[in-house]
């Protein structure tokens, strides 16, 4: 024989199905939330009355109110900890295929390792956790390797691009005798420039002309702790490219590497100058100078360039390279034209010494009938 249920059982099956879809409904969070987590915000500050509750007497509601108000705490729990993830600590993960543009800020929550792939030109900011937030300080025993590398410029592979580091580096009081004898972040390229940042105030400014560079930060087991850094990383170009009236104008400068400064020893760049032509016309590129200034040329009974700037399918010579160096292009005192074909300059220094380099303009000139 078959026992049938009460039919007095049934509003109260009802109300604790309802109250249980009501409660799982207020517990959930959507993904879009993770960009716009007001309801986390609203729901860890309202705590218990976050959530609705459907009035009932006797023993069925002090059941459900029980129920209801722990799945209140559990609900303003989750909410919390998803307001000081998403909201607070701003522990976003960095991967290899994150390539963001400036806007898009990058945090630090934990002591790891990334890989950073940059399009050429941007720029990100990228600090310790403490620094902004003030929340907490840094992490003790950390050492964290950040790899930033530049993609390749789309198009234009005679691009080159560098990067740039500035900011600064807010450590612990405690005395030290040297970086590493304390927390600091040292910066390093695969060409051997390197520096090292610590202290109480210290200003980060470094710059390398190779496209990728790693960003270390190492706080010691027994740290103290701070605020730590904030830097600006930037994707710099360095020199090069390729010249078209289509995407950079009849006219238009061009300088070597880190001018004013003085070039970088050891580098090359190329600049490729092409027109178009049309029936009957041709596009020229005409080169002046109007600075100049590489090392002297060597001699040692020929003389020849150690740095030079070359010059390939410069008329008259449509066939031949010419090379220039010293002050030999200073102050407008020889224009460059190009033949007909496109022309390329390049440019090369020695691992030896550098001078201020050069600045000069280009124009794309048309002529024929």
């Amino acid at each position: 024989m078959k026992r049938r249920l009460p039919t007095s059982l049934f509003p109260k099956a009802a109300l604790l199905l309802t109250v249980t879809l009501v409660l799982a409904e207020a517990s959930y969070i959507p993904p879009a939330s993770v960009d716009a987590p007001e309801e986390a915000v609203n729901l860890a500050e309202q705590g218990d009355g976050a959530l609705p509750l459907i009035p009932r007497e006797g023993a069925d509601k002090d059941l459900a109110l029980k129920r209801a108000r722990r799945r209140a705490e559990q609900t303003a729990l989750h909410a919390r900890r998803f307001v000081d993830e998403h909201q607070g600590n701003k522990q976003l993960a960095l991967s290899d295929t994150d390539f963001e543009p400036e806007e898009e800020e990058r945090y630090i929550g934990f002591c790891k390792n990334a890989y950073i792939r940059m399009w050429p030109g941007n720029s990100r900011k990228f600090w310790s956790y403490g620094y902004v937030y003030l929340k907490e300080p840094y992490l003790a025993n950390c050492t964290m390797l950040y790899y930033y590398n530049t993609r390749k410029y789309p198009n234009d592979d005679f691009c080159k691009f560098g990067f740039k580091v500035r900011g600064s580096f807010e450590g612990h009081t405690d005395s030290y005798t040297t970086c590493t004898d304390t927390d600091y972040v040292f910066l390093n390229d695969s060409n051997g420039n390197e520096a090292y940042y610590c202290g109480t105030n210290s200003v980060i400014e470094w710059t390398t002309i190779e496209d990728s560079f790693e960003f270390h930060f190492v706080t010691k087991e027994d740290s103290p702790r701070a605020k730590g850094f904030f830097t600006i990383i930037e994707s710099y170009k360095l020199c090069g490219g390729a010249y078209t009236v289509e995407e950079d104008g009849p006219t238009g400068t061009f300088t070597s590497p880190l001018f004013p400064k003085n070039y970088p020893a050891n580098i090359a760049c190329n600049w490729y100058f092409a027109g178009p032509v049309e029936e009957g016309h041709e596009v020229i590129a005409k080169i002046i100078c109007k600075q100049f200034s590489l090392q002297a040329p060597f001699n040692n009974g020929t003389e020849f360039c150690l740095d030079a700037m070359h010059f390939t399918y410069e008329a008259p010579y449509p066939s031949e390279t010419q090379s220039y160096c010293s002050s030999d292009l200073a102050e407008a005192q020889h224009v460059v034209h190009s033949t007909h074909h496109p022309m390329l300059v390049s440019f090369r220094a020695d691992d030896l010494l550098a001078d201020s380099g050069f600045n000069c303009t280009y124009e794309f000139i048309l002529y024929g009938e």
